[in-house]
C-alpha cells in the first residue's frame, strides 16, 4: 500500500543524512600507592635516600563525554541500498495501481451483473404475468368445454416453469446485489443499476497499434512485469572466506585451495548481504600476489610441477 511505502521513502532519504552521536560516562573509584627506597633531592634540601611516598584517592569521580558528527560522502554499498529501496518503491506503486485497477474492474463488472440480473427479473415478471393470463383463459375455456383437459395441464406446467425461473432470478439478483455492496460499501437499498443505452453515433476506433501502445504504457500489470530490479554493488567488505584447511583472512594474502591444490579442492565464500538476495550475476576480483609478468615467466615457474 501507499501508506507502507512512506517509511521506506524516509529510510532512503536517511541513508545520506548526517549522523550525530553523543556518549557520556561517569566513574567512581579509589586507589592507594606506596613507594619506598626512593631518592629525593630539591634545592635547599639536599639529597636524601630511602625516602617513602604514599598517595591515595578515596571516592574519586571521573566524568567523560564525547559528541561526534559524520556526513557520508561516498559509499557504494549505501548507494546500492538507496537504489534498491527506490526500485522497490516503484514496484510497490505499480502493485498499488494494479490493485486499484482490479478493484475498479471488479466493481464495474458487479455493477453490470446487477443491472443484467434486474433486467432479467423484469422480463421474467412480464412473462409470468402473460402466462398467468393465458392459464386463466385456458381454465375458463375448459369449463365452457372449448378445450380438452390436457390444455389446462400444459398451461399449469408452463406457469410452474416460469414461476421457478422467477424464483431463481430473484435469488441471483440478491447475490449480485450483495456482491456490489461488498465492493462499494453502499447500502443495498440505494443500489440500482442500469445497463447503458446503445450509442446513436458509431465511434471510429482507428488503428489497433496506438491502442496496444496505450495499453502497454498505462496498464499497471504489464508495467509491473516489465519492471526488473537490478542492483549493482561494488567493493563489498566483510567477506567470509574458508578453505578446506580452515578460515582465511581476506585482508592478507592467502592460499584459497591450500598449499597443495588438488582436483576437487573447495574454496568457500560467504557474504550474507549479497548471497542472501536473488542474484543475476556475481563476479570476483582476485589479485595474485607476485604473479608472473609474462607467459614465459609462468611457464618457467611451473616447469617442475
Amino acid at each position: 500500500t501507499q501508506a507502507s511505502a512512506q517509511p521506506r521513502r524516509e529510510q532512503s532519504a536517511a541513508l545520506w543524512r548526517p549522523r550525530v552521536a553523543l556518549a557520556a560516562g561517569v566513574g567512581l573509584g579509589s586507589s592507594k600507592t606506596d613507594a619506598t627506597g626512593a631518592q629525593f633531592s630539591a634545592p635547599g634540601l639536599g639529597t636524601n635516600s630511602g625516602v617513602g611516598f604514599s598517595t591515595s584517592v578515596t571516592g574519586g569521580t571521573a566524568t567523560r563525554w564525547t559528541l561526534s558528527a559524520a556526513q557520508p560522502l561516498y559509499n557504494p554499498e549505501r548507494r546500492a541500498q538507496q537504489r534498491q529501496i527506490e526500485l522497490s518503491l516503484g514496484v510497490a506503486e505499480l502493485e498499488w495501481q494494479m490493485a486499484r485497477q482490479n478493484l475498479l474492474l471488479s466493481t464495474a463488472q458487479r455493477y453490470f451483473d446487477l443491472a443484467l440480473a434486474q433486467d432479467t427479473q423484469a422480463v421474467l415478471q412480464r412473462q409470468l404475468a402473460t402466462v398467468q393470463r393465458a392459464s386463466t383463459e385456458v381454465q375458463d375455456r375448459f369449463r365452457l368445454g372449448a378445450v380438452p383437459v390436457t390444455d389446462t395441464h400444459e398451461a399449469q406446467a408452463r406457469l410452474a416453469e416460469i414461476q421457478a425461473q422467477v424464483l431463481l432470478a430473484q435469488n441471483d439478483l440478491q447475490v449480485k446485489r450483495d456482491r456490489l455492496v461488498a465492493s462499494t460499501g453502499l447500502p443495498a437499498a440505494t443500489l440500482s443499476a442500469r445497463l447503458p443505452l446503445r450509442p446513436a453515433v458509431t465511434t471510429t476506433l482507428g488503428p489497433l497499434e496506438p491502442w496496444l501502445q496505450r495499453v502497454q504504457d498505462r496498464n499497471p500489470g504489464l508495467r509491473l512485469r516489465q519492471a526488473s530490479i537490478k542492483v549493482t554493488v561494488a567493493g563489498i567488505h566483510g567477506l567470509q572466506l574458508e578453505s578446506e584447511l580452515g578460515k582465511l583472512d581476506p585482508t592478507k594474502a592467502f592460499l584459497p585451495f591450500g598449499p597443495q591444490a588438488a582436483p576437487g579442492t573447495c574454496f568457500y565464500i560467504g557474504c550474507p548481504e549479497a548471497l542472501g538476495k536473488p542474484l543475476s550475476d556475481l563476479s570476483l576480483h582476485l589479485v595474485w600476489q607476485n604473479a608472473p609478468a609474462t607467459q614465459a615467466d609462468l611457464t618457467a615457474r611451473y616447469a617442475r610441477y
